[in-house]
C-alpha cells in the first residue's frame, strides 16, 4: 500500500505501511475485490515491485527500504508469504522481473537519482549535521 495519492503526503496515514501490501483479485484482470492486505512477519519491506507466477507459485520481487535494494518472496495461495531462501543482492528499487525462455530471470530496477535532477536535490543528505 502506497498510501494516499498526492504530492502533499504529510500526515502518517498518507504515507506508505511498512510491510503492508495492497492486496485485490480479480477474474476477468478488469474488475478487482480489495482483500485483507498482505504482510511477512516481522518484515518492513515496501510491497512495491513484480509478481509473477509459474502456475503453482507466486514470487514477488519488492524494494527494500528508501535506500534502494530489493527482497524476494514467495506464496502458494497470494495470501501467505515467506521470503524466499535466496534474495538478491542490491539489485535497485522497484524491481521488475521475468523468466526468459531458457528459465534464466531478467531483473530491471531503478536506480538512484541522477545528479542535477529535481530527485536528487531533495534526496537527504546523509553528510549533514541532521542526519549524523
Amino acid at each position: 500500500d502506497n498510501g494516499r495519492a498526492g504530492p502533499n503526503r504529510r500526515e502518517p496515514e498518507d504515507r506508505p505501511r511498512p510491510g503492508v501490501g495492497y492486496h485485490a483479485t480479480s477474474r476477468d484482470g478488469l474488475n478487482f475485490t480489495r482483500e485483507q492486505d498482505v504482510r511477512i512477519a516481522g518484515a518492513r519491506f515496501r510491497w512495491l515491485g513484480n509478481a509473477q507466477s509459474d502456475g503453482k507459485r507466486i514470487t514477488f520481487y519488492g524494494t527494500a527500504d528508501g535506500r534502494g535494494g530489493s527482497w524476494v518472496a514467495v506464496s502458494d495461495n497470494g495470501i501467505d508469504w515467506k521470503l524466499a531462501e535466496a534474495q538478491p543482492r542490491n539489485i535497485g528499487a522497484d524491481p521488475g522481473a521475468v523468466t526468459l525462455r531458457d528459465g534464466s530471470l531478467l531483473v530491471v530496477a531503478t536506480g538512484p537519482p541522477r545528479p542535477g535532477t529535481p530527485s536528487f536535490e531533495r534526496r537527504p543528505r546523509h553528510d549533514s549535521p541532521v542526519n549524523q
